[in-house]
């Protein structure tokens, strides 16, 4: 072969290459960016007890103010297993819709409530501690679909 076309060859697949790279790298930027995006215009409070009994009954509760002038839509509130490895969901207020395990690490509770312009939900979870011990997680707050969360700590502790 003419030394000419192997270099012309090298060269189309040197800049073949870069280009899908490139592409890939820029596929995989706006992934991330997308995977981990946070609400705009919510603002949200989680308030657990700081210290309960063993088997007392408390509350979880989660307020969701929607800040912008559309209606906004609460689709899930994902608990950390690690909060709850020590107590017992009752129920919610208002219902969930659906519950899912979908990782190791979190039980996600589908809401899909409508939350108007300029409003709050509240959701209520009725919890009862059934196990001693420094029960803390991260609460995610998920706003119009499932990736879309900003994130909180609770933490209690559960005495004798």
């Amino acid at each position: 072969m003419d030394r000419r076309v192997v270099l012309w060859i090298v060269a189309g697949c040197t800049v073949l290459c870069l280009g899908v790279g490139l592409l890939v790298l820029f596929l995989g930027s706006s992934f991330v960016k997308w995977a981990t995006q946070t609400p705009e215009d919510v603002e949200v409070r989680v308030t657990v007890p700081g210290v309960v009994s063993l088997d007392d009954e408390y509350l979880l509760v989660v307020e969701i103010t929607n800040l912008a002038e559309e209606e906004q839509t609460l689709d899930s509130i994902d608990i950390d297993r690690t909060y709850l490895d020590g107590v017992i969901v009752g129920n919610t207020e208002p219902a969930y819709a659906d519950f899912s395990d979908f990782s190791d690490d979190y039980h996600s509770f589908e809401f899909r409530s409508r939350i108007p312009a300029g409003r709050t939900l509240e959701v209520v979870f009725y919890l009862t501690a059934i196990q001693t011990g420094d029960m803390s997680g991260e609460i995610s707050v998920c706003i119009n679909s499932f990736v879309n969360c900003t994130h909180r700590i609770v933490r209690t502790i559960v005495e004798e």
